[in-house]
């Protein structure tokens, strides 16, 4: 998913990289109610998903459309009913 997103945030567009505690990482975001994986995200949009604000409407796209519902083909493990999950 990281490739297919061009190694850029999921809402701001911002590049990143993968791996790595600094501002220019991008975290992997899941949803803490279900464990499915969204997509990546640069921190200040983490930040704010995690919040659950909305800043304008694309945190809001993102919620309904989260990458991982474009690349279903990317994720051939750690599954449930084809939906990739966090664990832990």
């Amino acid at each position: 998913m990281f490739e297919w997103q061009k190694a850029r945030c999921a809402i701001c567009g911002r590049t990143g990289q993968r791996g790595g505690l600094n501002q220019r990482t991008l975290v992997l975001d899941h949803d803490h109610h279900n464990g499915l994986v969204r997509g990546f995200l640069c921190h200040r949009c983490n930040k704010v998903e995690g919040l659950g604000r909305t800043l304008d409407g694309r945190f809001t796209n993102y919620r309904r459309w989260p990458p991982r519902g474009f690349c279903r083909s990317l994720f051939p493990t750690l599954h449930r009913g084809g939906a990739l999950l966090v664990r832990g």
